[in-house]
């Protein structure tokens, strides 16, 4: 009944003549996987603690569609990661080796003076680092201040979806993004070294 005065398109003085609550009991279940439901239904269903008059209501076509369609974006955002993993990758490599190449020279002088490979190596993947993680930060800044707003946006549109602002995840998420923008960065560059370097 608290809930039913709270409704926007509801006059409380309306509600006051009522005097009792005309609304029937009822239950609201929260789950962690979306995929119980049907179960949790079917137990509601066979417990003697519940009244079986009025039915259970959880629209399980619909849920069948949210499951797909989780399912659908889950795989297209692992295939858009792995070809973004490796576009970065590959810009990186040419980077680097774009940078080589501009230094051609001085790389032959070093390696006919006694430079080891590693010594030639270091600091291109210091460059292809810095790469990294100025991509990385600008995909940090990008999430850290457009997350929060997305969030509220959705949740007025995804009614039925439990979203919510979480800055523990927020940070954990901004610093995996920093990590893996090293780790880029470290990859692409010495791919685009080691190739050289064979040559």
């Amino acid at each position: 009944m608290a809930r039913f005065r709270q409704l926007p398109a509801l006059d409380p003085s309306v509600i006051d003549t009522l005097g009792t609550n005309p609304l029937p009991a009822s239950l609201d279940v929260t789950v962690k996987d979306i995929r119980d439901l049907a179960a949790i239904d079917q137990e509601v269903r066979n417990s003697p603690l519940v009244d079986k008059s009025p039915s259970t209501n959880y629209e399980p076509n619909v849920i069948d569609k949210i499951i797909l369609l989780a399912r659908v974006a889950g795989i297209a955002g692992l295939v858009l990661i792995i070809g973004l993993t490796g576009l970065s990758v590959f810009i990186i490599m040419l980077t680097i080796r774009t940078a080589i190449y501009l230094r051609r020279k001085e790389i032959e002088v070093m390696k006919l003076v006694g430079a080891t490979d590693w010594f030639v190596r270091w600091p291109f993947i210091v460059e292809g680092l810095i790469v990294g993680v100025a991509g990385a930060a600008v995909a940090v800044l990008i999430v850290g201040f457009g997350y929060r707003p997305a969030v509220i946006n959705l949740q007025s549109v995804l009614i039925f979806v439990p979203l919510a602002f979480d800055p523990v995840y927020l940070r954990i998420v901004l610093a995996a993004m920093l990590g893996f923008g090293l780790l880029l960065g470290s990859v692409g560059s010495y791919l685009g070294v080691r190739r050289f370097l064979k040559q």
